[in-house]
């Protein structure tokens, strides 16, 4: 019996040894790896990148061979964290990442990869930055797989930016199995308590919150038959503008894009929220001319759309016609002056024309700080996410200067807004894969230079490299939308609508004067 106590013991002493050289080789591979002198391959590429000092941890996997991995983070300050890992999914611990942020923020830190095949090998130190200036909390998107031929499943969520916490606001079975959309949603000056959402379908209406109202209007006049679709709040909070579309959906048999849009008529309006009326004022509604994608200025008196000249007069129902003119279609960056206290319009102004980039250039947004408007340029048409070629671009108002912004890239560059601090982008783009949608965030300097864009963090650290979910139309506010699914649906379900009284252009001064 003795014996047998005895062999127990020493195969548990053993076990116990082997545990401990074990863990103790993964634990410290430091001062005896071998140094690659090579960058460790990462997906997502969070390489060389300036991030918010509030995000949320950058989770991703190491494409490089081993059965161990260890990450350590370093800073100049001496802070640091480890990761060890038995697969090459690395998964940062929020508690330590914000710690770790809040305590370098401003600074670099190095992110260095261990991986253990037949031996530990060391890789260059990845080097990244934490800008002073925090991004905005939440960021509204919609979620949606791709679809050709029928509307399919489209979610539209919030997601807490300094954690992985998202909230589904509406999902579109929800409205119409299969068909029902809403799109188009659009926020006061970054602000969660103004928002406006279009919808489509059985329920069709625009959504407006306004502080602790919810309620549906419909924009639609004797003048304008034609519901809202891209929208800007004017920053009093007392109307927006917005864009009415008329759009076909056409098909390529033999492109990496398949897909086209093609606006065939549209205008612009302003919907007054107190006294519900809707005007459209004559320069913004020309018969010759298309006008979409409208956004004011930070201090309301500028309106910036884009304006295309209309070639034909009715396409009817025989859509064949309309394949003659899709790449045809190029808009120039257009704005009209507008003085809030007389509510009086200026003469319209092109700041930068097609003709001479040679582009169409449509969805502009202003920054916040008022200095500065990106926009998208395609080589045709308005609906940048369909073109490979399509970029991000930005003009400084100060002297009307533009350039391509730096996080441009070979991927369709669309959807864009800024953070209330003018210091963030968030955009869509396909530069991932050249097919599905992502959402990506720059860093804007105070000169307009635009750093390395990253992908949204996400908690999977091999999310998308599965996944086919696109992540569109981002839109960064301040905090939490105040309502929940439960009430939204209820307010969109009611067939009550607050109907618009039509307001004729001559209301309001509108001069005819040239364009500039």
């Amino acid at each position: 019996m003795k014996k047998i106590l005895l062999i127990i013991r020493l195969l548990t002493v053993t076990a116990a040894l082997f545990i401990f050289i074990a863990l103790s080789g993964c634990s410290d591979p430091v001062d005896r790896s071998r140094k690659t002198g090579a960058a460790p391959h990462i997906m997502p590429d969070y390489t060389d990148i300036t991030i918010p000092p509030n995000i949320a941890p950058l989770n991703f996997t190491v494409k490089e061979p081993g059965t161990n991995f260890m990450i350590l983070f370093s800073s100049q300050k001496g802070e640091g964290f480890t990761i060890k890992s038995t697969d090459n999914k690395i998964s940062v611990p929020e508690k330590k990442w914000h710690s770790f942020l809040k305590k370098n923020k401003g600074n670099d830190f190095a992110v260095t990869v261990y991986a253990k095949d037949t031996i530990w090998k060391q890789y260059t130190p990845i080097t990244n930055h934490i800008a002073q200036e925090p991004i905005d909390r939440y960021l509204a998107y919609r979620k949606l797989k791709p679809a050709y031929h029928r509307s399919g499943t489209l979610i539209l969520s919030q997601r807490n930016l300094e954690s992985f916490s998202v909230t589904r606001l509406l999902h579109n079975d929800s409205l119409e199995k299969g068909a029902g959309c809403m799109n188009c949603h659009t926020f006061l000056n970054n602000n969660p308590d103004k928002m406006s959402l279009h919808i489509r379908g059985a329920y069709a209406g625009t959504m407006l919150l306004n502080n602790d109202s919810l309620f549906k209007v419909d924009t639609r006049t004797e003048r304008n038959k034609r519901p809202g679709a891209f929208a800007s709040w004017h920053p009093s909070g007392s109307m927006l503008a917005f864009s009415i579309n008329s759009v076909r959906q056409l098909c390529h048999t033999a492109r990496q894009e398949v897909r086209e849009a093609f606006d065939v008529d549209s205008d612009i309006f302003l919907y007054f929220i107190d006294n519900k009326t809707a005007l459209s004022p004559p320069l913004l509604r020309q018969p010759d001319r298309l006008e979409t994608f409208p956004a004011w200025s930070s201090d309301g008196k500028w309106l910036y759309f884009s304006s295309a000249p209309k070639l034909w007069d009715d396409f009817g129902d025989d859509e064949r016609e309309i394949v003659d003119y899709v790449e045809k279609v190029q808009y120039d960056l257009m704005r009209i002056g507008y003085d809030p206290a007389t509510k009086e319009w200026g003469s319209l102004d092109t700041l930068l024309s097609a003709d001479a980039t040679g582009m169409s250039i449509v969805e502009p947004r202003i920054s916040p700080s008022g200095k500065f408007l990106v926009f998208c340029m395609t080589p045709w048409s308005w609906m940048p996410s369909f073109s490979s070629r399509s970029d991000l671009y930005i003009m400084d108002l100060t002297n009307m200067i533009y350039k391509k912004l730096e996080c441009s890239s070979e991927g369709a560059e669309s959807w864009h807004s800024w953070s209330s601090n003018s210091r963030w982008l968030a955009f869509s783009s396909k530069r991932y894969d050249g097919q599905i949608l992502r959402t990506y965030f720059s860093y804007i300097d105070t000169g307009g230079t635009a750093r390395k864009a990253f992908l949204l963090p996400q908690k999977k650290p091999d999310h998308y490299e599965s996944s086919i979910w696109m992540y569109h139309l981002p839109e960064l506010i301040t905090g939490a939308i105040p309502i929940t699914e439960k009430e939204l649906l209820q307010a969109i379900r009611s067939s009550r609508l607050q109907e618009s009284e039509a307001v004729t252009g001559a209301t309001i001064k509108a001069p005819t004067g040239p364009r500039h």
